[in-house]
């Protein structure tokens, strides 16, 4: 598909050429023209105005005649939707610097709930990283379908949100009446440029959300600059076009004064992340005061209590006579009652 671009970089028709490759065609035909051809990270270089061929592996890159020429090329060419900088981050300095930042917005962030019983959590923490998206008033979409009323799921709790530091006022709840119906309305949402996050809940498996279906809402984040969260109850990662996934679980607090419950914890684990940052877990607990989220000091460690368990009488031995050393110690001197003591349980 790019064997023109390395064609005319070779008749020195241009000083360098753009390819576009899925399996190939940037290196293919710089290596066969004498070229250097450099393919980045797939969805690192925007696609805009690109023909595609697989959504997961298209990639445009330089084809020149040096390296250096490479490089210079692919410095200027724009970034992908929410590569920009533009990043929602979790307030929490070296969590963010291991991320680059943190999490481009504009695009399409998947979450997980580590078993079924942490479902809230993940639900929690979702939310919670949405709220940080644009504006501290800005709208908060949440996206879900009238299955979840037979399935035994809580809904959101307002004065629970208050408490957590988000304002229910923020929170726009939209509920469509079945699993299709509720895709077809998020990539109507994840279009619109009003709301800066849209959380779509799939509470129960929806067999309509595979690869394809993924992909059109990355495209509609992209092109809207709107951030999707797609949380999902079923911890079995199914194929997706999303950024990053997420897997979330709930952790013990720390206990605050009085043994008062402490602030709300999360065991998180990214198990993908497409900008090419290896997998890594760890704790995080949520500061609403800050309204961000930091590490939580060390739970403090309780010693058990001994258990002593008397020997019954028929299983004891027979008190065996003193030593003679200890004998010796007692006759010498004074105060050697808790050495003889020890010295007859050691005989």
């Amino acid at each position: 598909s790019s064997s023109g671009s390395g064609a005319a970089g070779a008749a020195s028709l241009a000083a360098a050429t753009i390819g576009t490759e899925t399996d190939g065609s940037i290196i293919c035909p710089s290596s066969t023209n004498g070229l250097v051809g450099f393919k980045p990270t797939a969805s690192r270089v925007s696609s805009q105005g690109a023909l595609p061929l697989s959504t997961s592996l298209d990639s445009i890159g330089a084809i020149a005649p040096s390296v250096a020429c490479c490089a210079q090329l692919d410095a200027i060419l724009p970034p992908a939707a929410g590569e920009d900088g533009v990043r929602v981050g979790f307030g929490c300095a070296d969590v963010d610097a291991r991320l680059d930042g943190g999490l481009p917005q504009a695009m399409l962030h998947e979450v997980m709930a580590a078993s079924a019983d942490d479902w809230p959590s993940a639900a929690a923490w979702t939310l919670l990283l949405a709220a940080r998206c644009g504006d501290a008033r800005a709208p908060i979409l949440w996206l879900t379908d009238a299955r979840r009323r037979g399935g035994g799921i809580a809904a959101l709790y307002p004065p629970g949100l208050a408490e957590l530091g988000v304002d229910p006022a923020r929170l726009l709840i939209i509920t469509a009446p079945d699993g299709a119906a509720q895709l077809r309305a998020a990539a109507d949402i994840a279009r619109c440029r009003a709301a800066p996050a849209l959380v779509i809940e799939i509470a129960t498996p929806l067999r309509q959300l595979d690869l394809t279906a993924s992909r059109r809402l990355l495209l509609a984040a992209e092109a809207s600059g709107a951030t999707l969260w797609l949380l999902q109850r079923d911890p079995h990662p199914r194929p997706s076009a999303a950024y990053s996934r997420w897997q979330v679980g709930c952790a013990p607090s720390a206990p605050l004064a009085a043994n008062a419950p402490g602030p709300p914890t999360f065991a998180i684990k990214l198990t993908r992340h497409r900008g090419g940052i290896a997998p890594f877990s760890l704790t995080l607990e949520w500061n609403r005061d800050r309204f961000a989220f930091a590490r939580p000091a060390p739970l403090p460690i309780i010693a058990p209590f001994p258990i002593i368990v008397a020997a019954p009488a028929s299983a004891q031995k027979p008190e065996s006579p003193p030593l003679p050393g200890a004998r010796a110690a007692v006759a010498g001197g004074r105060g050697m009652g808790p050495q003889l003591a020890w010295l007859r349980r050691a005989a």
